[in-house]
């Protein structure tokens, strides 16, 4: 006579109401069976929409539970479920749908302002990344002095310039730079800095 598999009676997840993109913010999937034969193996996966997340998906190698990173989510709300794939020794299982507010990085602007100035017509390097630095954006960047608008430019992968027009008069201007955000990104702006312009 054939044993019978086990049913998986319960897939338990343990989300974060809210989460951080790129951030690190996980979910904890565990697979309950109503009897234990043995080691968990199979596979975990998120769907959406009926769809498998990409990212969110795991290997189960004799553990029952396993860190899915929320962090791969864009951000919005997100309605989800878990499901295990079934194995050797259980069968397949879902948990009930549950719900993931993912909110866009906090971002910082690094500008770099040559001490020794830079002339009109010169460029400034700007970098965004996000505030732990685990990841970068990309967007636009623009250049200010007090409510005037000065230069944009723009910023691919946290790395970009700003080119200061030609006209701009030689001496001291206090300026700051803003990132307009993206919809992974958040806006910012970088602190007041002193910035010297040579004449010809």
């Amino acid at each position: 006579m054939t044993p019978t598999v086990p049913a998986v009676i319960d897939l338990l997840v343990d989300a974060p109401v809210a989460a951080v993109h790129a951030g690190d913010c996980r979910a904890t999937v565990t697979v309950l069976p109503e009897q234990s034969v043995g080691p968990i193996d199979g596979a975990l996966r998120v769907y959406e929409d009926g769809w498998v997340v990409p990212g969110l998906t795991a290997q189960l190698h004799d553990f029952g539970s396993a860190a899915l990173d929320l962090g791969r989510l864009t951000p919005g709300w997100h309605t989800l479920t878990a499901s295990y794939t079934g194995g050797s020794r259980y069968r397949c299982a879902s948990s009930a749908p549950f719900t993931v507010l993912v909110l866009p990085a906090e971002t910082v602007i690094d500008v770099l302002v040559p001490l020794t100035g830079v002339a009109a017509g010169g460029r400034l390097g700007v970098t965004v990344r996000t505030t732990d630095a685990t990841s970068y954006a990309s967007g636009t960047v623009a250049l200010y002095e007090r409510a005037r608008l000065l230069a944009t430019g723009d910023v691919v992968d946290g790395v970009g310039t700003i080119e200061l027009p030609p006209t701009l008069a030689p001496g001291s201007h206090r300026v700051y730079v803003a990132y307009a955000g993206s919809a992974t990104h958040c806006p910012s702006e970088t602190p007041i800095v002193s910035l010297t312009v040579h004449g010809d």
